[in-house]
Formats: structure tokens, C-alpha cells, sequence
């Protein structure tokens, strides 16, 4: 198997096939398989950082703040200089306002009264790092910067401001390279327990902390190596890997325990949070109501019983719906 770039038409590569046909049995041409562009070098990223699914700006009807053009002027604000960034460049730190602290410590407090009793080790671990190297408190929103230099000398994954939802393609190829888009905006202050995107608090609060996990760090490391020009069926099914494995179950004891017993598990989409909750929390957790994207915290995989990771990309919205279950080992076994 020979692998070239070249034309059939060509009159070097016709000659090649010529002289190739003297010394060999059988000498046949394979159709060019199209890969898609990939990035080969962390710089490149540059190239489609900038291209998100939404703007970051233009807010949906629905949005708590689509009336408020204070607010939207200030998000068109924050994400007009993530757009300018660049590879190499000091993340730019934003002066967040007095409600935007606000609305922070808000969700922050709320998060915490669960994660210190029901998160797992390694995001309860991590928490207090951040809190002493970051700036992590109710008090104040820490810098992407700050959160970056630190994942850095934990695993070498490193945080990148951005505008908005990337496609998949390109956030699983963000990860090949170890490096996590965030936002720099928050929701609005006059529903700090619901937000239809991610925001500041979602990346910060949620995902940052889990990738100073070497495992869990590794994990998406290697998530995103695989999205290198793979195709879209593939993105599509590694996406859904990478939804389970950023999904958080919250635990009574750090025992392994029965399927159902004693733990909750949070799903969310783009403007849901889906609590499925074992008898013993339901009462505890129903006071938060619907907070979206607050309390997304990946901590763990969860795995749905009886789904492959092959069959994950047809099986996304059944697995919304359907009870989940944390398996011990699970990570090992979709590697």
C-alpha cells in the first residue's frame, strides 16, 4: 500500500503506475479518501476559535435577557475581545461589575451546599486548590488566566476564551491539544439559577475544575486525539462519549453503591436540567428547582446500561430519558 498525493491523469503518476505494472502481479488505484481539515499544531486553533454556533450575542427570544440592552451590549462587549485573542497571548481579564459578582456568588453558593456533601472526591479535591491558587470564592469571579496557568502544572490542559458553542468537531479537536474553550460571560442577574448556553459559571464551576483530574484530564485528551479528521459520523459519536463522560453523579458515600441508591444524577441540554434522583434526595434537591447548566458539574462517566459507546451517537436523546447508572470502571471500558 503506497499512500501519495498525486492525480491519476498525471503523467508522472501514470508513469509510476506503468513501470510498477512491469514488477508486480496487479497494480490497481484506490479512490482518494477525503479527510477533513484537522489542526496540527495548538496555533491553528486560531482558525476556527472564532466560529461559533451562535455569536454569543444574539439572544433568543426567550433568553431571561433578549430586553435588556444594557446586558447585551455588555456580552457584545466581552465577546468582541475573546474573538481577538490569540495563541500565545495573555488571556484578556474582564472587570466584571458589581452584579455580575453578584449573580456569581449566587450560583456559587448554591453549587456548593451540594458538592461539598454529594460531589465526588476528585471535584471536591480540586475545589479548594482553586479557591487558594485562583480566586475562586463567592466574592469574586476568577480571571480564565489564573484557572489556565494553573490546570497547566496539574495536567497541561490550558483554558481558551470564546464567543460562544462551537461545533463539535471543533471543540473535541480543542482537546487534542489539551486546551478547553470558555466563555467569559454570565447568565443574567434576574435568573442566576437558569441559563439556555453556557456561560462563565458553567465552564468555571462545572467542567475547569474536573481537567485538574489527571484521569478525567487524560480521558478527554484522548477524546479529542481520535476527532483528528475523523469523519462526522465519528465526531458525532465521540461527542456523545464525551457528553457522558463530562456528566456529574453526585454520591451519599465514596463507596461504590447499588445502581439507584442514594444518588442523583443531573442531565442537561441546551436549556434543560434533568434531575433523576433516588428516593433520599429527591426532597433534598427538589428546592433548587430548575437550574440549568448551575449545577453541571462533570465529576464522573456514567454510562447507560446495555448502551456501547458505538451505538452512544444514535442514543443521545433515549439516554435523556432513560435512568442512568455510574459503573465503576466505566472509563476503562469505553477506552
Amino acid at each position: 500500500m503506497v499512500d501519495f498525493e498525486g492525480k491519476a491523469e498525471d503523467p508522472k503518476v501514470s508513469g509510476l503506475l506503468a513501470s510498477l505494472q512491469t514488477s508486480a502481479r496487479g497494480v490497481q488505484m484506490v479512490a482518494p479518501k477525503v479527510v477533513p481539515w484537522f489542526p496540527t499544531h495548538i496555533s491553528d486553533i486560531d482558525n476556527f476559535s472564532t466560529k461559533t454556533l451562535d455569536a454569543g450575542t444574539e439572544l433568543e427570544s426567550d433568553h431571561p435577557g433578549f430586553s435588556d440592552e444594557e446586558y447585551r451590549e455588555r456580552r457584545r462587549l466581552i465577546v468582541a475581545t475573546a474573538a481577538q485573542y490569540k495563541y500565545g497571548e495573555e488571556i484578556p481579564r474582564v472587570q466584571y461589575t458589581a452584579r455580575e459578582i453578584e449573580t456569581w456568588g449566587l450560583v456559587y453558593e448554591k453549587l456548593g451546599a451540594f458538592t461539598r456533601q454529594f460531589a465526588v472526591d476528585s471535584y471536591n479535591h480540586v475545589l479548594p486548590l482553586l479557591e487558594n491558587f485562583c480566586g475562586y470564592r463567592p466574592n469574586n469571579i476568577p480571571q480564565l488566566q489564573d484557572i489556565s496557568d494553573f490546570l497547566k502544572t496539574q495536567t497541561g490542559f490550558t483554558l481558551r476564551p470564546v464567543g460562544g458553542l462551537l461545533s463539535a468537531r471543533d471543540f473535541l479537536n480543542g482537546l487534542a491539544f489539551r486546551v478547553f474553550f470558555s466563555t467569559q460571560y454570565i447568565r443574567h442577574h434576574t435568573r442566576p439559577l437558569y441559563t439556555p448556553e453556557p456561560d462563565i459559571c458553567h465552564e468555571l464551576m462545572g467542567h475547569a475544575p474536573m481537567f485538574a483530574d489527571p484521569d478525567f484530564a487524560d480521558f478527554s485528551h484522548e477524546i479529542g486525539l481520535a476527532s483528528l479528521g475523523a469523519s462526522d459520523e465519528e465526531i458525532k459519536r465521540l461527542a456523545t462519549v464525551r457528553g457522558l463522560h463530562g456528566r456529574v453523579t453526585w454520591r451519599r458515600q465514596p463507596s461504590a453503591r447499588a445502581p439507584g441508591s442514594g444518588r442523583c444524577t443531573l442531565w442537561h441540554s441546551h436549556s434543560r436540567l434533568w434531575l433523576r434522583c433516588s428516593p433520599p434526595l429527591v426532597t433534598l434537591l427538589r428546592p433548587a428547582g430548575l437550574v440549568s447548566h448551575a449545577l453541571s458539574a462533570p465529576a464522573v462517566l456514567l454510562v447507560q446500561r446495555g448502551v456501547r459507546p458505538v451505538q452512544a451517537g444514535g442514543a443521545a436523546e433515549g439516554l435523556r430519558r432513560r435512568p442512568a447508572v455510574f459503573l465503576r470502571g466505566a472509563r476503562v471500558r469505553l477506552r
